[in-house]
């Protein structure tokens, strides 16, 4: 389940990137959204406004995150967190300096 997951997340961002006409442009993009499983970490930004949270639910113009609401007119970008990614960075740094201060 976890490599289709990531294989999910993988496609979600080639779409993103594929260029596209204005107008299909920003549809693709929500869809790309739309396909976020439930339980997804992501940081939202609007205008003036930066939030991390967890996929509840999207909607045709709604992201309900675990503690906000977000219209899909307001938001400006949505990045999708790895916090097991730096966790294990952090852990491997911190296992380094302590080897060498040990040393």
């Amino acid at each position: 389940m976890h490599v289709l997951r990531v294989l999910s997340l993988a496609s979600l961002a080639l779409l993103a990137s594929q260029p596209l006409p204005a107008s299909a442009q920003a549809g693709n993009r929500w869809q790309s959204v739309q396909a976020l499983p439930p339980q997804t970490r992501i940081q939202v930004k609007t205008e003036g406004h930066k939030a991390d949270c967890v996929v509840t639910a999207v909607t045709d113009d709604k992201l309900t995150c675990s503690q906000s609401v977000f219209s899909r007119s307001e938001i400006k970008s949505i990045k999708l967190l790895n916090k097991t990614k730096s966790t294990l960075g952090g852990l491997l740094l911190g296992t380094g300096i302590g080897a060498g201060v040990g040393a």
